[in-house]
């Protein structure tokens, strides 16, 4: 369980965001013309806040403050953070006339790994149009350079099928210890050589070879994780992978927005290269979801064939679904890899 610290407030660093929202009502209509921007004024200009020089492996707490002008209460719907570096979360989720409250973060520096760093934020609010964006940015010093960022992927037309890679990290912070490495997360079988180089200057370069094997046709995860016994709470040197072996199930698209304000979501794609395909061989996780209906059908034009699959969602079932371990539904059929539809929220996403 995550613990949420004080927000940081008078004499610390703190933005102001004005509320200049002209609705008549907390129950105004949805459809409010206009931009966030239209409604909303944020000092500083564009919300942007300089973080200044943070510690290697600190946590840094700071604050925006938000002030609601108006004479109606205005509902706060999500504080949306694009970093797993960074919580946000705002104190209240209604605001009352004239009332102000802090929207809060907490930044973990050991999940950085580049000297400077940009970050941005989103907030919506219940009847007014749009979001508002929240970026801040600063510099730290990172304890080791070379690991990738996201998932490394691979992918075959076999199965089985094996990938090697090569690593050099180098470790920055000079008391780093290196714990025992251990893998682990999914169906990839990873192997891992490590050997430690050390520099005329006394630094030390960590030197990985992985080979990571896929055994059966399907997708599969996996991660190399090496702690750092010293430092026990930070998440050390972590290389994720994702491998794919065999033929795909083409799904065009592949991935959907959604918006806040959509209770019945419906969404139709594409499949095609599958041989002989049979619509009733065609499965999905999760399967007995209540609230998700899917139903799909054959599409004729000319001597060309392929087959239209639609997904009608309930809020609720939205919301589960984008929570599970694919933030989506997979789609399945036999022999070949599943095809992942992504579900991803609007105000989540950069401009």
């Amino acid at each position: 369980m995550s613990t949420r610290w004080m927000c940081v407030t008078a004499g610390m660093l703190t933005a102001v965001l004005v509320q200049a929202v002209g609705l008549h009502s907390a129950t105004a209509d949805k459809t409010a013309q206009g931009s966030c921007e239209q409604y909303v004024s944020i000092l500083p200009p564009g919300g942007t806040l300089d973080i200044g020089k943070q510690g290697c492996f600190a946590i840094t707490n700071f604050s925006y403050t938000i002030s609601n002008r108006t004479d109606e209460a205005i509902g706060v719907h999500r504080v949306s953070a694009l970093c797993p570096c960074s919580e946000v979360w705002c104190t209240t989720n209604l605001l009352a006339p004239h009332a102000t409250a802090q929207i809060c973060v907490k930044l973990d520096n050991s999940k950085i790994l580049t000297e400077r760093f940009t970050r941005t934020f989103f907030a919506r609010f219940r009847n007014v149009p749009g979001r508002l964006t929240f970026t801040y940015f600063g510099t730290t010093t990172p304890a080791f350079k070379g690991v990738p960022e996201g998932e490394i992927q691979f992918r075959s037309e076999t199965a089985p099928a094996e990938w090697t890679n090569h690593f050099e990290i180098v470790m920055l912070k000079s008391d780093l210890e290196l714990g025992k490495a251990t893998t682990g997360g999914g169906s990839l079988e990873i192997k891992a050589d490590l050997k430690e180089r050390k520099t005329a200057d006394g630094q030390t370069t960590l030197v990985i070879d992985t080979v990571v094997k896929k055994n059966e046709v399907g997708s599969g995860t996996g991660f190399l994780q090496i702690p750092f016994p010293n430092y026990p709470w930070v998440p050390g040197i972590k290389i994720s992978f994702r491998g794919s072996a065999g033929r795909f199930v083409q799904a065009r698209p592949s991935e959907f927005l959604v918006d806040a304000d959509e209770d019945e979501i419906g969404r139709s794609f594409t499949i095609r290269g599958i041989d002989d395909f049979d619509p009733r061989k065609l499965t999905w996780k999760p399967e007995q979801l209540e609230g998700l209906t899917v139903t799909k059908r054959t599409i004729r034009r000319g001597k060309s064939e392929y087959f239209k699959v639609r997904m009608d969602l309930t809020r609720a079932a939205y919301e589960t679904v984008i929570t599970n371990e694919f933030h989506g539904l997979e789609f399945s059929y036999p022999g070949y890899v599943p095809a992942i539809i992504k579900f991803r929220n609007s105000d989540e996403v950069e401009d």
